[in-house]
């Protein structure tokens, strides 16, 4: 696999397997890391700045507090992972998997979310400042209190979705969401854009 020190930082490691690795607080930062498996391993605190992890599998991974700032997830499976805290701040996360992650007090501003599937996922107190859900499935996903100002969800899916207390000052948001009536109301209070 690779040796046994905590710097792994832009070293080439696709493909690696480091399944139910402890890799806590281990520096990735720019690394490539493109189809590596992740799943089970426990990354919390683990610094992933900028490091690619396109098709990776990060199924029920522990991220809690790692650093993904400007990370490459296209396409990665983070489904049951724990991210609480995480910052994927301007993170790439188009066609991503996300179900039933767990993402409370996350900070996602400008993050690309496109296409990205986050059916029953947990986004609670969650900063999606600025993120692009365009088309996203958000479908039964808890967002309670989060705040997505300036959120782009153009065609996003957002049945069965929890918006109590969430902050959607200027987000766009598609007609055929799939929200009742009611919601629809509500976040028009706070200056939300429809897509015709």
């Amino acid at each position: 696999m690779v040796d046994s020190s905590n710097d792994f930082s832009r070293q080439n490691l696709s493909g690696q397997n480091f399944h139910k690795a402890q890799l806590a607080g281990v520096d990735f930062t720019a690394a490539n890391l493109a189809g590596a498996n992740f799943a089970h391993a426990d990354l919390s605190n683990a610094q992933l700045t900028r490091a690619c992890l396109v098709n990776a599998d990060l199924t029920s991974a522990q991220l809690d507090k790692a650093d993904l700032t400007g990370a490459d997830l296209r396409g990665a499976i983070l489904t049951h992972s724990s991210m609480n805290f995480t910052d994927l701040t301007e993170a790439n996360l188009t066609n991503a998997i996300l179900n039933h992650a767990n993402l409370d007090r996350a900070v996602l501003n400008g993050a690309r979310l496109d296409r990205a599937s986050l059916c029953d996922a947990r986004l609670s107190y969650a900063y999606l400042r600025h993120a692009s859900l365009v088309q996203a499935n958000l479908n039964g996903a808890d967002l309670f209190a989060a705040d997505l100002s300036n959120a782009d969800l153009y065609e996003a899916s957002l049945s069965d979705t929890n918006l109590s207390a969430v902050t959607v000052t200027y987000a766009s948001f598609g007609r055929n969401a799939g929200l009742a009536r009611q919601t629809w109301e509500e976040l028009s209070k706070q200056g939300v854009v429809y897509y015709q």
